[in-house]
């Protein structure tokens, strides 16, 4: 029997607002978002310009702990003895605090007024905690004390704030234009040993689910090959005309140092966590209330696309705001603010890229056709995640009943199964009893899973479920657990 699980996100939105998270005043950033010239062929043979422009906004970063230490009331044999035969007196035990080194990596002065944003590893330690002491360092040599604002685990950022005037802030560009082949400069503090530019080209776009952010993160990294090293973390990446597209953050090593294949986190996500960061010390993100699955082969032709892509809704919160803009259960997001959604995944870092206060167009395929959904979202948002779990049988079989509707499947009713496996009181249905492991759907249908709608006929007996089956590609809506998934059934 496969067990192998569908994936999808599931998530939510909350429209409560919260006094304290009012906005803060926000330092003014610089921001450039028009795309750069790549009709001019002339060859240049220097970047000094763009360099001198943009280097003096990159920092080095360096952290420490403070660690209680314990002194006194410890003694050698010959303390010992002057003290017992001489009337030495001991020393008391005492726990002094101690200031030790954790770390160095590099930051960017987004504004002129002391924010610096980096990576939230740069201001944790070893265990993932953040650190005590900061000290931002110019390439000046000017030095001064940093406080982290907030941080974000989830993009690995963080947002340091310098007491400081008149500081030469970066100009931001739109990472939205970055290109793959766009030549692009590294700028940091690798090992310490001082600011140091590097060069390649954007090597790859969007690279998601690599898990070098953990569990839950948001991944859409560019893929350069300029040389990042250990203290680059935290620095920037920048275009031909010195503006920011990212923050340098990891690399993928076999030997921990540079081969060449280094991600940066865009900064249209850098700019939505830092603006987050700063207003409310956390990092809110826009959720909607919808559970959203992948687009398959199968799915694709059950929908009548000509490939699998997309996010495909197959749950919508009653009475949510998502259910209010006109989200159905069907529809296929196609794109995000005229970007294209080619997954569940892109469809949740596309939506970490959206700040608070704005407006979301949405376009979705439904019955074959475009429609356009628009969500404005107004107030700071939790984001959860909803996971699947998968359906525990329990150890009494379900009731089963024999059909010959799919070869290898046994249904049974909801009444006989409601004793077995949880089943919500208004649900209707049939339900999968068994499935064999020879048969030919045995990869698509699971024991416990509920057919509730079959190409768009509702479904509460075996009779009408046989009845709505076409060959091909057929369209099942299918309870699982808590979740409501669709399944592509080949007959």
């Amino acid at each position: 029997m496969n067990k192998k699980p569908f994936l999808f996100f599931a998530i939510f939105i909350s429209t409560v607002t919260t006094a304290w998270a009012q906005s803060a005043k926000l330092p003014s950033i610089n921001l450039d978002q028009t795309d750069i010239d790549r009709t001019n062929k002339e060859r240049t043979n220097s970047y000094v310009d763009v360099l001198e422009k943009a280097s003096p906004s990159v920092v080095s970063v360096y952290t420490g702990k403070k660690i209680g230490v314990i002194v006194g009331g410890s003694r050698s044999l010959s303390e010992e003895l002057l003290r017992r035969y001489y009337g030495q007196p001991s020393q008391p035990r005492q726990i002094i605090e101690k200031e030790v080194p954790a770390g160095m990596g590099s930051g960017v002065i987004i504004s002129s007024d002391g924010y610096v944003l980096t990576n939230n590893h740069v201001v944790s330690d070893q265990y993932g905690r953040l650190v005590d002491i900061i000290t931002i360092k110019l390439p000046d040599g000017t030095e001064y004390e940093g406080k982290i604002v907030g941080n974000d685990p989830q993009t690995d950022l963080a947002v340091i704030k310098v007491e400081a005037k008149d500081l030469p802030a970066i100009t931001i560009a739109d990472s939205a234009n970055v290109k793959v082949g766009d030549v692009v400069f590294a700028i940091g503090n690798p090992l310490g040993i001082g600011q140091t530019v590097t060069m390649g080209i954007v090597s790859a776009l969007n690279r998601s689910q690599l898990g070098l952010l953990g569990q839950n993160s948001y991944e859409d990294f560019i893929q350069v090959d300029a040389a990042i090293n250990k203290g680059n973390s935290g620095g920037a990446l920048i275009d031909s005309y010195g503006r920011l597209i990212g923050i340098n953050t990891a690399i993928l090593s076999e030997s921990g140092g540079n081969m060449g294949i280094g991600f940066a986190i865009p900064t249209n996500i850098a700019r939505t966590v830092m603006t987050s960061l700063i207003s409310y010390g956390k990092a809110y993100r826009i959720a909607l209330s919808i559970t959203v699955q992948n687009v398959s082969k199968d799915t694709a032709e059950a929908f009548g696309l000509k490939a699998p892509t997309g996010a495909l809704i197959v749950d919508v919160t009653p009475n949510s705001e998502a259910e209010k803009a006109g989200f159905k259960r069907g529809d296929i997001i196609t794109s995000l603010n005229k970007k294209e959604i080619p997954s569940p995944n892109a469809l949740r870092v596309r939506l970490a890229e959206i700040p608070m206060d704005s407006t979301a167009i949405f376009e979705v395929l439904r019955n074959g056709k475009k429609e356009v959904v628009s969500v404005a979202f107004k107030s700071p948002q939790i984001a959860s995640e909803k996971q699947e779990e998968n359906i525990e049988v329990a150890s009494k079989e379900i009731p089963k009943a024999i059909t010959t509707v799919l070869e290898g499947i046994t249904f049974t009713t909801i009444e006989n199964a409601r004793k077995q496996i949880n089943i919500p009181a208004d649900q209707k249905g049939i339900v999968v009893a068994s499935v064999s492991t020879d048969s030919p759907y045995a990869a698509t249908l699971r024991p416990g899973m509920i057919i509730i709608e079959s190409n768009n006929r509702p479904v509460n007996t075996e009779e009408e479920f046989r009845l709505s089956l076409k060959k091909g590609i057929n369209r099942l809506w299918v309870r699982e657990g808590d979740s409501v998934v669709f399944v592509p059934l080949r007959y």
